[in-house]
């Protein structure tokens, strides 16, 4: 079984389903813009008005924590841990230890507001795409190391309108990177090596990019009620696909679109309150109500039931510390480092390249401040010279 969890746009409460049967409702005070899963049994909600954000248990069915952000959020996604959030807020990505509530850093490399946040699947790579087209790739170890002073690993710079989606596969630092904008553009990345494989241009402006597991078919949502679908086993030799045929024709705009967990199911949400079930394979309607709303769907999400229900041990973290509003507020000898802390499953030794770029990190970090003493002593030398050499010349 799936717990499918939809978002209306009155916010008034966030619907948990099983199948298409009713099973939670996660009670909010707030109008949320949207929503995304932290584990290990989490689901985090964003304020569309105000700095808040919302954290529900999703086997208590009750509200655990209610926290104050810098702004309002424009994209938040945790490490699949659980112990790390990265919250956006106009052209700024916060980084918190939930855990502690912690404001770790904070970091800009964004010209306009943040649209979309994604992590790899094994935690190593943060991914943030904005308005000002640009999609920057971050080693989360370097980001939560010195967050001020870390540069993307990868910035792409090929779109020429807003990116509106993002979508990471499976196989985390060596998986491939989907990314979509209002400029009608499809793009796949090689994250290994920051290699642009694929550049699709559809017939509309997109606004979701979905992918199955296997990365063998594509789904592109138009801003309107077209939804594409693209094979990756045999895909197009030229990058334009002016001829593509819609997959699905939905009545009203679509508003949000996910795959099942098997990959056989999509649910699709639309602006008059609907999410209908299509069958993934041939795009034929299995269901018209898998559950209804008043309002426009604004996000949905799904996850298999066993990796939330697996047993009945307590929670990995206890979420009900504050979060730090500015980085004066944090404590040095609190900052997490990744390569020593069990509790955050990034593993670096397998993998000789990451290990490298985050020790290169440390020791230019170690070299400049090095260097920083060594000119301060340099300065006080050429001082003690200059004062000896005109008292000389004085006295001379």
């Amino acid at each position: 079984m799936e717990l499918t969890a939809v978002l209306s746009q009155n916010g008034s409460s966030l619907q948990g389903y099983l199948n298409t049967n009713k099973c939670a409702t996660f009670k909010t005070s707030e109008i949320l813009s949207f929503i995304s899963f932290l584990s290990p049994c989490y689901i985090v909600g964003a304020a569309a008005k105000k700095p808040l954000l919302f954290l529900w248990n999703v086997r208590q069915d009750t509200s655990v924590y209610k926290y104050l952000i810098p702004g309002i959020a424009t994209a938040v996604k945790g490490t699949p841990c659980g112990a790390f959030l990265f919250v956006a807020c106009d052209n700024k990505i916060g980084c918190y230890h939930l855990p502690t509530g912690q404001l770790i850093g904070s970091v800009s490399s964004h010209y306009q507001a943040i649209t979309c946040l994604d992590i790899t699947h094994d935690g190593r790579m943060l991914i943030s795409g904005g308005s000002d087209n640009i999609v920057n790739v971050w080693l989360i170890a370097k980001l939560l190391h010195k967050p001020c002073h870390t540069a993307p690993l990868y910035t792409f710079t090929d779109h020429a309108m807003s990116v509106t989606d993002l979508w990471s596969g499976v196989g985390g630092y060596k998986a491939r990177l989907f990314t979509c904008g209002f400029d009608s553009t499809c793009n796949i990345y090689e994250l290994y090596n920051g290699q642009l494989l694929l550049s699709v241009d559809f017939p509309a402006p997109l606004s979701n990019v979905v992918v199955n597991k296997l990365e063998s078919c594509l789904y592109a949502v138009s801003v309107s009620t077209d939804i594409y679908k693209l094979s990756l086993v045999d895909p197009p030799e030229t990058c334009i696909t002016k001829d593509l045929s819609v997959f699905i024709r939905c009545k009203d705009k679509v508003s949000a679109v996910v795959l099942s967990e098997g990959d056989t199911v999509l649910l699709v949400g639309t602006a008059n309150g609907d999410v209908l079930k299509y069958d993934a394979a041939t795009g034929h309607l299995l269901s018209n109500t898998v559950c209804k709303s008043q309002n426009l769907i604004t996000d949905i999400l799904t996850v298999t039931m066993d990796k939330y229900y697996r047993n009945d041990k307590p929670e990995a973290y206890p979420y009900q510390k504050p979060l730090q509003r500015s980085q004066e507020e944090a404590v040095e000898e609190c900052i997490v480092n990744l390569r020593h802390d069990s509790s955050v499953e990034l593993m670096f030794h397998d993998d000789d390249r990451l290990l490298r770029l985050v020790n290169e990190a440390v020791m230019e970090e170690e070299n400049t401040d090095e260097l920083k003493q060594k000119v301060s002593k340099l300065s006080g030398v050429i001082h003690e010279v200059v004062k000896f050499s005109t008292e000389h010349i004085l006295n001379s």
